[in-house]
Protein backbone atom coordinates (compact mmCIF):
# COMPACT_ATOMS: atom_id res chain seq x y z
CA UNK A 1 0.00 0.00 0.00
CA UNK A 2 2.93 2.44 0.08
CA UNK A 3 3.66 2.07 -3.33
CA UNK A 4 1.27 4.63 -4.82
CA UNK A 5 0.20 4.63 -8.36
CA UNK A 6 -2.31 7.28 -7.97
CA UNK A 7 -2.37 9.41 -5.02
CA UNK A 8 -6.09 10.73 -5.45
CA UNK A 9 -8.25 8.28 -8.59
CA UNK A 10 -11.07 9.51 -9.66
CA UNK A 11 -12.83 6.44 -10.68
CA UNK A 12 -13.87 4.32 -13.80
CA UNK A 13 -16.64 6.28 -15.88
CA UNK A 14 -18.73 6.61 -18.98
CA UNK A 15 -19.40 9.12 -21.87
CA UNK A 16 -23.19 10.37 -21.94
CA UNK A 17 -24.56 10.98 -25.29
CA UNK A 18 -25.31 14.60 -25.25
CA UNK A 19 -28.14 14.60 -27.76
CA UNK A 20 -30.41 11.47 -25.86
CA UNK A 21 -33.50 13.92 -25.22
CA UNK A 22 -32.95 15.01 -28.99
CA UNK A 23 -35.45 14.37 -31.84
CA UNK A 24 -32.34 12.84 -33.66
CA UNK A 25 -32.46 10.33 -30.94
CA UNK A 26 -36.14 9.75 -31.25
CA UNK A 27 -35.68 9.15 -34.53
CA UNK A 28 -33.83 6.15 -34.02
CA UNK A 29 -36.05 5.27 -31.16
CA UNK A 30 -35.17 6.69 -27.81
CA UNK A 31 -38.58 7.52 -26.45
CA UNK A 32 -39.43 9.45 -22.77
CA UNK A 33 -40.73 5.98 -21.67
CA UNK A 34 -37.57 4.18 -22.80
CA UNK A 35 -35.46 6.90 -21.13
CA UNK A 36 -37.47 6.14 -17.84
CA UNK A 37 -36.38 2.47 -18.26
CA UNK A 38 -32.87 3.32 -18.68
CA UNK A 39 -32.27 5.77 -15.85
CA UNK A 40 -32.61 3.36 -13.19
CA UNK A 41 -29.84 0.95 -14.81
CA UNK A 42 -27.68 4.04 -15.19
CA UNK A 43 -28.04 4.50 -11.57
CA UNK A 44 -27.10 1.34 -10.78
CA UNK A 45 -23.89 1.31 -12.52
CA UNK A 46 -22.77 4.30 -11.06
CA UNK A 47 -20.26 5.53 -12.93
CA UNK A 48 -17.54 7.67 -11.00
CA UNK A 49 -16.98 10.22 -13.91
CA UNK A 50 -19.10 11.08 -17.22
CA UNK A 51 -18.01 13.15 -20.06
CA UNK A 52 -20.19 15.13 -22.41
CA UNK A 53 -19.58 16.90 -25.97
CA UNK A 54 -20.90 20.31 -26.35
CA UNK A 55 -21.79 20.94 -29.90
CA UNK A 56 -21.16 24.46 -30.67
CA UNK A 57 -24.78 24.07 -33.01
CA UNK A 58 -26.41 23.90 -29.68
CA UNK A 59 -26.40 27.74 -29.00
CA UNK A 60 -28.68 27.92 -32.32
CA UNK A 61 -30.55 24.84 -32.10
CA UNK A 62 -33.39 25.46 -28.90
CA UNK A 63 -33.74 20.93 -29.26
CA UNK A 64 -30.12 20.10 -29.20
CA UNK A 65 -29.38 22.91 -25.88
CA UNK A 66 -32.16 21.54 -24.14
CA UNK A 67 -31.35 17.91 -24.74
CA UNK A 68 -27.39 19.02 -23.72
CA UNK A 69 -28.72 20.79 -20.38
CA UNK A 70 -30.78 17.74 -19.41
CA UNK A 71 -28.11 14.99 -20.38
CA UNK A 72 -25.79 17.16 -18.17
CA UNK A 73 -28.53 16.51 -15.62
CA UNK A 74 -29.06 13.39 -15.91
CA UNK A 75 -25.36 13.03 -14.85
CA UNK A 76 -25.61 14.98 -11.97
CA UNK A 77 -28.38 12.63 -10.86
CA UNK A 78 -26.60 9.36 -11.50
CA UNK A 79 -23.10 9.69 -11.21
CA UNK A 80 -21.88 7.87 -8.11
CA UNK A 81 -21.16 10.07 -4.91
CA UNK A 82 -18.21 11.97 -5.13
CA UNK A 83 -18.47 11.74 -9.45
CA UNK A 84 -17.04 14.35 -11.87
CA UNK A 85 -18.39 15.56 -14.82
CA UNK A 86 -15.88 16.78 -18.09
CA UNK A 87 -17.76 18.87 -20.62
CA UNK A 88 -16.01 18.92 -23.88
CA UNK A 89 -16.42 21.07 -26.50
CA UNK A 90 -17.20 19.27 -29.69
CA UNK A 91 -15.61 20.71 -32.38
CA UNK A 92 -13.62 24.08 -33.37
CA UNK A 93 -12.02 23.44 -36.60
CA UNK A 94 -12.05 26.62 -39.43
CA UNK A 95 -15.64 25.33 -40.45
CA UNK A 96 -17.22 25.48 -36.94
CA UNK A 97 -15.19 28.98 -36.19
CA UNK A 98 -16.54 30.92 -39.43
CA UNK A 99 -20.09 29.63 -38.70
CA UNK A 100 -19.94 30.03 -35.02
CA UNK A 101 -17.17 33.21 -33.94
CA UNK A 102 -17.54 33.13 -30.48
CA UNK A 103 -17.73 29.43 -30.03
CA UNK A 104 -15.53 29.51 -27.06
CA UNK A 105 -17.16 32.81 -25.85
CA UNK A 106 -20.62 30.67 -25.78
CA UNK A 107 -19.12 27.36 -24.44
CA UNK A 108 -17.71 29.60 -21.31
CA UNK A 109 -21.11 31.16 -20.67
CA UNK A 110 -22.55 27.61 -20.71
CA UNK A 111 -20.53 26.41 -18.38
CA UNK A 112 -21.18 29.06 -15.93
CA UNK A 113 -24.79 28.61 -16.45
CA UNK A 114 -24.44 24.92 -15.51
CA UNK A 115 -22.35 25.66 -12.21
CA UNK A 116 -24.28 28.94 -10.76
CA UNK A 117 -27.51 28.30 -12.45
CA UNK A 118 -28.20 24.42 -12.55
CA UNK A 119 -26.04 23.92 -8.98
CA UNK A 120 -23.96 20.96 -11.55
CA UNK A 121 -21.69 20.55 -8.43
CA UNK A 122 -20.21 17.52 -10.06
CA UNK A 123 -18.46 19.57 -13.22
CA UNK A 124 -14.84 19.60 -12.46
CA UNK A 125 -13.54 19.56 -16.18
CA UNK A 126 -13.36 21.15 -19.51
CA UNK A 127 -11.84 19.97 -22.76
CA UNK A 128 -11.48 21.78 -26.02
CA UNK A 129 -11.78 20.08 -29.35
CA UNK A 130 -12.37 16.37 -29.50
CA UNK A 131 -9.50 14.68 -30.74
CA UNK A 132 -7.53 17.66 -32.36
CA UNK A 133 -4.86 15.58 -33.95
CA UNK A 134 -7.39 13.34 -36.05
CA UNK A 135 -8.17 12.73 -39.45
CA UNK A 136 -8.41 16.81 -39.20
CA UNK A 137 -6.83 18.09 -37.49
CA UNK A 138 -6.50 21.25 -35.70
CA UNK A 139 -3.44 24.24 -36.22
CA UNK A 140 -1.97 23.86 -33.34
CA UNK A 141 -1.49 27.57 -32.61
CA UNK A 142 -5.06 27.67 -33.16
CA UNK A 143 -5.46 25.06 -30.46
CA UNK A 144 -3.32 26.74 -27.93
CA UNK A 145 -4.88 30.43 -28.46
CA UNK A 146 -8.56 28.58 -27.80
CA UNK A 147 -7.37 27.15 -24.77
CA UNK A 148 -6.36 30.62 -23.54
CA UNK A 149 -9.41 32.55 -24.01
CA UNK A 150 -11.41 29.64 -22.34
CA UNK A 151 -8.77 29.68 -18.93
CA UNK A 152 -9.46 33.78 -19.29
CA UNK A 153 -12.79 33.79 -19.96
CA UNK A 154 -13.18 30.99 -16.93
CA UNK A 155 -11.20 33.35 -14.49
CA UNK A 156 -13.31 36.10 -15.60
CA UNK A 157 -16.55 34.58 -14.79
CA UNK A 158 -14.80 33.62 -10.91
CA UNK A 159 -15.55 29.92 -12.45
CA UNK A 160 -11.66 28.64 -12.08
CA UNK A 161 -11.90 27.07 -9.96
CA UNK A 162 -14.36 24.64 -9.15
CA UNK A 163 -13.53 24.40 -13.24
CA UNK A 164 -10.41 22.49 -14.24
CA UNK A 165 -8.80 22.45 -18.02
CA UNK A 166 -7.81 19.30 -19.67
CA UNK A 167 -6.07 19.16 -22.88
CA UNK A 168 -5.46 16.66 -25.27
CA UNK A 169 -8.17 14.31 -26.15
CA UNK A 170 -5.20 12.62 -28.50
CA UNK A 171 -5.38 9.71 -31.16
CA UNK A 172 -2.38 7.55 -31.07
CA UNK A 173 -1.60 10.14 -34.70
CA UNK A 174 1.61 12.27 -34.29
CA UNK A 175 0.70 12.13 -31.14
CA UNK A 176 4.50 12.97 -29.59
CA UNK A 177 4.34 15.71 -31.58
CA UNK A 178 1.25 17.29 -29.73
CA UNK A 179 1.88 15.92 -26.40
CA UNK A 180 5.55 18.34 -26.71
CA UNK A 181 3.39 20.95 -28.22
CA UNK A 182 0.84 21.28 -25.23
CA UNK A 183 3.73 20.74 -22.85
CA UNK A 184 5.82 23.63 -24.20
CA UNK A 185 3.19 26.19 -24.68
CA UNK A 186 0.36 25.07 -22.33
CA UNK A 187 1.48 23.76 -19.62
CA UNK A 188 0.66 27.05 -17.96
CA UNK A 189 -3.26 26.91 -18.57
CA UNK A 190 -4.25 23.41 -18.55
CA UNK A 191 -4.44 20.60 -15.46
CA UNK A 192 -4.13 17.57 -16.85
CA UNK A 193 -4.14 15.68 -20.36
CA UNK A 194 -6.42 13.00 -22.17
CA UNK A 195 -6.42 10.32 -24.58
CA UNK A 196 -8.15 8.15 -26.87
CA UNK A 197 -7.90 4.85 -27.20
CA UNK A 198 -9.84 1.74 -29.47
CA UNK A 199 -8.01 -1.67 -30.59
CA UNK A 200 -9.13 -4.38 -33.25
CA UNK A 201 -10.69 -6.85 -30.36
CA UNK A 202 -8.24 -9.46 -32.03
CA UNK A 203 -4.52 -7.51 -31.21
CA UNK A 204 -5.85 -6.20 -27.62
CA UNK A 205 -2.03 -5.75 -26.77
CA UNK A 206 -2.78 -2.28 -28.42
CA UNK A 207 -4.33 -1.61 -24.78
CA UNK A 208 -0.57 -2.42 -22.91
CA UNK A 209 1.35 -0.91 -25.65
CA UNK A 210 -0.35 2.40 -26.13
CA UNK A 211 -1.04 2.98 -22.27
CA UNK A 212 2.78 2.47 -21.90
CA UNK A 213 3.67 4.83 -24.58
CA UNK A 214 1.99 7.77 -23.28
CA UNK A 215 3.08 7.39 -20.05
CA UNK A 216 6.47 7.39 -20.80
CA UNK A 217 5.91 10.57 -23.10
CA UNK A 218 3.92 12.19 -20.41
CA UNK A 219 7.22 11.21 -17.99
CA UNK A 220 9.45 12.87 -20.54
CA UNK A 221 7.90 16.43 -20.45
CA UNK A 222 9.90 17.48 -17.00
CA UNK A 223 7.78 20.18 -15.08
CA UNK A 224 5.18 19.75 -17.96
CA UNK A 225 4.33 16.40 -16.56
CA UNK A 226 0.30 16.44 -15.52
CA UNK A 227 -2.40 14.06 -14.67
CA UNK A 228 -3.35 11.72 -16.87
CA UNK A 229 -6.63 10.54 -17.82
CA UNK A 230 -8.39 8.17 -20.84
CA UNK A 231 -11.79 9.96 -21.91
CA UNK A 232 -12.22 7.35 -24.68
CA UNK A 233 -12.05 3.65 -24.82
CA UNK A 234 -13.21 0.95 -26.45
CA UNK A 235 -12.96 -2.22 -29.26
CA UNK A 236 -13.83 -2.76 -32.60
CA UNK A 237 -14.42 -5.67 -34.89
CA UNK A 238 -15.44 -5.68 -38.72
CA UNK A 239 -17.79 -3.43 -39.81
CA UNK A 240 -20.97 -4.49 -39.57
CA UNK A 241 -23.26 -3.99 -43.37
CA UNK A 242 -24.68 -0.68 -42.58
CA UNK A 243 -21.15 0.62 -41.95
CA UNK A 244 -21.49 0.85 -38.10
CA UNK A 245 -19.07 0.86 -35.34
CA UNK A 246 -18.10 -1.09 -33.52
CA UNK A 247 -18.79 -4.06 -35.67
CA UNK A 248 -19.32 -7.61 -35.75
CA UNK A 249 -16.51 -10.35 -34.60
CA UNK A 250 -15.09 -12.72 -36.84
CA UNK A 251 -18.28 -14.98 -36.40
CA UNK A 252 -20.72 -12.52 -37.36
CA UNK A 253 -21.97 -11.62 -33.73
CA UNK A 254 -21.69 -7.60 -32.30
CA UNK A 255 -18.62 -7.13 -30.46
CA UNK A 256 -20.49 -4.85 -27.75
CA UNK A 257 -22.74 -7.90 -27.13
CA UNK A 258 -19.68 -10.43 -26.71
CA UNK A 259 -17.75 -11.50 -22.91
CA UNK A 260 -14.54 -10.65 -24.88
CA UNK A 261 -15.18 -6.82 -25.14
CA UNK A 262 -15.62 -6.52 -21.52
CA UNK A 263 -13.02 -8.58 -20.37
CA UNK A 264 -10.96 -7.02 -22.32
CA UNK A 265 -12.23 -3.24 -21.30
CA UNK A 266 -11.67 -4.78 -17.66
CA UNK A 267 -8.28 -5.25 -19.02
CA UNK A 268 -7.72 -2.00 -19.93
CA UNK A 269 -9.26 0.17 -17.17
CA UNK A 270 -7.28 -2.06 -14.93
CA UNK A 271 -3.69 -1.51 -17.04
CA UNK A 272 -4.57 2.39 -17.01
CA UNK A 273 -4.65 2.65 -13.18
CA UNK A 274 -1.47 0.37 -12.99
CA UNK A 275 0.53 2.91 -14.92
CA UNK A 276 -0.51 5.80 -13.39
CA UNK A 277 -3.82 7.44 -14.81
CA UNK A 278 -6.28 8.98 -12.70
CA UNK A 279 -9.06 7.93 -14.31
CA UNK A 280 -11.05 6.34 -17.04
CA UNK A 281 -13.92 6.82 -19.25
CA UNK A 282 -15.95 4.14 -21.58
CA UNK A 283 -17.12 5.30 -24.76
CA UNK A 284 -20.33 4.78 -24.04
CA UNK A 285 -22.87 4.76 -21.52
CA UNK A 286 -26.12 4.56 -23.56
CA UNK A 287 -27.45 4.38 -26.60
CA UNK A 288 -28.39 7.45 -28.45
CA UNK A 289 -27.32 9.03 -31.80
CA UNK A 290 -24.73 11.53 -32.34
CA UNK A 291 -24.75 12.10 -35.55
CA UNK A 292 -24.98 10.53 -39.21
CA UNK A 293 -22.47 7.37 -38.64
CA UNK A 294 -24.50 4.74 -37.05
CA UNK A 295 -22.18 4.22 -33.75
CA UNK A 296 -23.02 1.62 -31.06
CA UNK A 297 -20.48 1.17 -28.59
CA UNK A 298 -22.89 1.72 -25.58
CA UNK A 299 -22.89 -0.32 -22.16
CA UNK A 300 -27.15 -0.36 -22.45
CA UNK A 301 -29.11 -0.50 -25.20
CA UNK A 302 -30.40 -0.70 -28.28
CA UNK A 303 -33.64 1.14 -26.78
CA UNK A 304 -35.43 -1.50 -27.96
CA UNK A 305 -35.23 -3.48 -24.75
CA UNK A 306 -32.29 -1.28 -23.30
CA UNK A 307 -29.90 -4.38 -22.42
CA UNK A 308 -27.71 -3.94 -19.89
CA UNK A 309 -24.33 -5.76 -22.16
CA UNK A 310 -21.47 -7.44 -20.47
CA UNK A 311 -19.55 -4.55 -20.62
CA UNK A 312 -21.90 -3.07 -18.26
CA UNK A 313 -21.73 -5.57 -16.18
CA UNK A 314 -17.91 -5.68 -16.06
CA UNK A 315 -17.24 -1.95 -15.28
CA UNK A 316 -19.83 -2.30 -12.38
CA UNK A 317 -18.07 -4.42 -10.58
CA UNK A 318 -14.74 -2.26 -10.54
CA UNK A 319 -17.45 0.62 -9.93
CA UNK A 320 -18.62 -0.80 -7.02
CA UNK A 321 -15.17 -1.95 -5.75
CA UNK A 322 -13.30 1.08 -5.28
CA UNK A 323 -14.34 5.09 -4.38
CA UNK A 324 -13.48 7.87 -5.87
CA UNK A 325 -10.69 9.87 -4.27
CA UNK A 326 -8.89 6.72 -3.29
CA UNK A 327 -5.33 5.73 -3.71
CA UNK A 328 -3.85 3.50 -6.24
CA UNK A 329 -1.38 0.88 -5.00
CA UNK A 330 0.76 -1.51 -6.84
CA UNK A 331 0.76 -5.17 -6.37
CA UNK A 332 4.52 -6.66 -6.81
CA UNK A 333 5.30 -10.44 -7.92
CA UNK A 334 2.38 -10.61 -10.67
CA UNK A 335 3.63 -12.62 -13.72
CA UNK A 336 3.17 -10.90 -17.24
CA UNK A 337 0.31 -11.91 -18.15
CA UNK A 338 -1.82 -10.61 -14.61
CA UNK A 339 -3.20 -7.36 -14.20
CA UNK A 340 -4.03 -6.68 -11.22
CA UNK A 341 -3.83 -3.51 -8.80
CA UNK A 342 -5.00 -2.63 -5.35
CA UNK A 343 -6.92 0.39 -3.94
CA UNK A 344 -7.11 1.86 -0.65
CA UNK A 345 -8.54 4.66 1.52
CA UNK A 346 -5.89 3.83 4.40
CA UNK A 347 -8.85 2.06 5.94
CA UNK A 348 -10.83 -0.36 3.21
CA UNK A 349 -8.92 -2.09 0.68
CA UNK A 350 -9.74 -3.37 -2.70
CA UNK A 351 -7.67 -5.40 -5.14
CA UNK A 352 -8.78 -6.59 -8.24
CA UNK A 353 -7.11 -8.47 -11.55
CA UNK A 354 -7.53 -10.36 -14.15
CA UNK A 355 -5.51 -12.71 -16.45
CA UNK A 356 -4.97 -11.24 -20.14
CA UNK A 357 -4.77 -15.19 -20.89
CA UNK A 358 -8.40 -14.70 -20.90
CA UNK A 359 -8.72 -12.29 -23.78
CA UNK A 360 -9.76 -14.89 -25.62
CA UNK A 361 -11.35 -17.08 -23.64
CA UNK A 362 -15.03 -18.44 -25.14
CA UNK A 363 -17.49 -18.90 -22.26
CA UNK A 364 -17.44 -22.70 -22.14
CA UNK A 365 -14.15 -22.95 -20.71
CA UNK A 366 -12.78 -23.86 -17.83
CA UNK A 367 -8.97 -23.26 -17.14
CA UNK A 368 -8.53 -20.86 -13.62
CA UNK A 369 -5.48 -19.33 -11.94
CA UNK A 370 -4.35 -19.93 -8.22
CA UNK A 371 -3.76 -16.57 -6.42
CA UNK A 372 -2.10 -15.79 -2.92
CA UNK A 373 -2.22 -11.82 -2.27
CA UNK A 374 -0.32 -10.96 0.42
CA UNK A 375 0.13 -7.56 2.14
CA UNK A 376 -3.69 -7.14 3.59
CA UNK A 377 -5.08 -6.94 7.25
CA UNK A 378 -5.05 -9.81 9.18
CA UNK A 379 -7.56 -12.11 10.26
CA UNK A 380 -10.25 -10.46 7.94
CA UNK A 381 -13.30 -11.51 6.13
CA UNK A 382 -12.97 -10.42 2.74
CA UNK A 383 -15.78 -9.94 -0.15
CA UNK A 384 -14.69 -12.62 -3.30
CA UNK A 385 -16.54 -10.66 -6.18
CA UNK A 386 -16.59 -11.65 -10.11
CA UNK A 387 -17.75 -11.21 -13.53
CA UNK A 388 -17.72 -13.93 -15.98
CA UNK A 389 -16.94 -16.37 -12.66
CA UNK A 390 -19.79 -18.78 -14.71
CA UNK A 391 -18.88 -17.93 -18.39
CA UNK A 392 -22.50 -16.11 -18.40
CA UNK A 393 -21.02 -12.21 -18.35
CA UNK A 394 -22.76 -11.76 -14.69
CA UNK A 395 -21.89 -10.43 -11.93
CA UNK A 396 -21.89 -12.17 -8.11
CA UNK A 397 -21.03 -10.51 -5.25
CA UNK A 398 -21.39 -13.10 -2.86
CA UNK A 399 -18.56 -14.96 -2.08
CA UNK A 400 -15.95 -14.43 1.02
CA UNK A 401 -12.54 -15.35 2.02
CA UNK A 402 -10.69 -15.27 5.11
CA UNK A 403 -6.69 -13.68 5.46
CA UNK A 404 -4.97 -15.92 7.69
CA UNK A 405 -3.09 -13.82 10.55
CA UNK A 406 -0.52 -12.53 8.01
CA UNK A 407 -2.39 -10.93 5.82
CA UNK A 408 -2.45 -13.37 2.84
CA UNK A 409 -5.78 -14.56 1.14
CA UNK A 410 -5.87 -17.55 -1.76
CA UNK A 411 -8.91 -18.36 -3.72
CA UNK A 412 -9.17 -19.62 -7.51
CA UNK A 413 -9.97 -17.80 -10.41
CA UNK A 414 -11.91 -18.02 -13.88
CA UNK A 415 -9.10 -17.47 -16.72
CA UNK A 416 -11.98 -15.81 -18.55
CA UNK A 417 -13.14 -13.83 -15.46
CA UNK A 418 -12.28 -10.43 -13.56
CA UNK A 419 -11.77 -10.43 -9.65
CA UNK A 420 -12.31 -8.18 -6.48
CA UNK A 421 -10.88 -8.75 -3.76
CA UNK A 422 -12.31 -5.99 -0.82
CA UNK A 423 -13.83 -5.21 2.69
CA UNK A 424 -16.30 -3.35 0.95
CA UNK A 425 -19.82 -4.49 1.53
CA UNK A 426 -21.35 -6.22 -1.50
CA UNK A 427 -23.87 -3.50 -3.77
CA UNK A 428 -27.22 -3.99 -3.46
Amino acid sequence: PSDVLVARFDGFGAQYNQNLFAARSQQTGVTAAGIQTMTPKLAALGPQMARLFFNPDAVDDPDLLNSFRKSVQLAQDTLADGGTINITLQALGPNVIKKHPTAVKDFAAELVRQVRDAHIDKLRWVTLRNEPNGSSPMDKNDYANAYREIDGQLRADGVRPPLQIMAGDLLLNNQLDWFQFIGKNMANIVDAYSIHVYWDYRSPTKIDDRILGVRDIVNGLGDAKKPLYVMEYGARGDKAPDGSEPGNTAAGDPVVDTNLNAFQRAWFALQAVKKGFRGTVAWDAYFAKYDATPQDYSLIGPPDDWTRRPAFRALRLLIKAVRPGWKGVNVVGVSDTERIVGFTDGHDVTVAGLDIGGAQQDSGSSASRSYTIGGLPGNTSFGLWFWNRDGDGMNSFDGRVQSDGGGNVSFEAPLRSVFVVTTLPPPA
